[in-house]
Formats: C-alpha cells, structure tokens, sequence
C-alpha cells in the first residue's frame, strides 16, 4: 500500500530555498542555511559552461534533495538582484563592485563602472570607432596652451 505521508515528506524536503552561507574546500561545494534554520554544507553548485562566479554570502539559493535526503542534494541557484532594468531578451553580467556589462536588445553592448578594459590581443574595428583617430588629430593640432610660454605645437599630427 501506497504511504501518502512518505510521498508528501518526500516532495515537501525536495526543494528549499535559504541562504548562502560559506563555500566548500572543494571548488563547487557550497553551505547554505535554509529556510528551516537547518545548515547544510557541501552542497554541490554546478556552474553554467563557460560561466563561473563566487556571489557575496548572504544571497538567497535554491535547493534540490533527491527524494528528500539532505545527503544527496545540489545548490541550483544562487540568486541576485539584477541592477540593470532589463527588456525582453536583454542579459547582464554584474558584480558586488558595481560593474555591469549590459547585453542591449538593439545590439548596444554596455560597460558600466569598471576603472580600465584590458584586452589580451588584438582588437579589430569592423565599424566606427568614436572619436576617430581624425577626431583626436584636429583636436590636437588646434590646441593652445595657457599662459602664453608654450606654443601651440608646430607639427601637426
């Protein structure tokens, strides 16, 4: 005979969310606090391919125990609040500094809040870069210093 009692204690301990609370010694373990007040620690965290990252402490998660059992489980999710107000279709990238890197619906890639960009190779411009090369050139040939000691350059550039 079927125990409904086992079922629904099965199902109820199958999800849970809580708190992000420390990472495991092996890289992809997690310990959460869950909404029980329960600590659970080397929770495996699977990271999407190709995309890894380490969320501050405290951020909510996501859990999943295989037919209930605290000792078989997995951190889905560890979640964040977004700060970029995102349309249909559009992506993020963020960190706890502030740095966001904004995938816009109409094409318009957009870094906000980093100090530098460093690139290890070469950049290839397949449009328009803003200024140009010309841009910077007229603005330099027709600069004057200040006080009158220096003279505007005499070669142009």
């Amino acid at each position: 005979m079927i125990n409904l009692g086992n079922i629904m204690r099965v199902m109820r301990n199958s999800f849970s969310t809580g708190r992000l609370t420390a990472y495991g010694s092996t890289v992809g373990e997690v310990q959460t606090s869950l909404q029980s007040g329960e600590v659970v620690s080397e929770l495996e965290h699977p990271q999407e391919w190709g995309f890894s990252s380490k969320s501050p402490l405290g951020q909510k998660t996501y859990s999943f125990f295989q037919a209930g059992s605290r000792d078989n489980g997995a951190c889905l999710i560890v979640a964040g609040e977004c700060p970029v107000d995102l349309a249909v279709g559009e992506s993020c990238v963020y960190n706890q500094a502030g740095i966001t890197v904004h995938l816009k619906s109409d094409g318009v890639i957009e870094i906000t809040g980093a100090t530098a960009l460093e690139v290890s190779g070469d950049v290839q411009d397949a449009g328009t870069i803003t200024p140009t090369m010309q841009d910077m050139r007229d603005k330099f040939n027709i600069h004057t210093h200040s006080g009158g000691t220096v003279p505007a350059p005499d070669q142009q550039m």
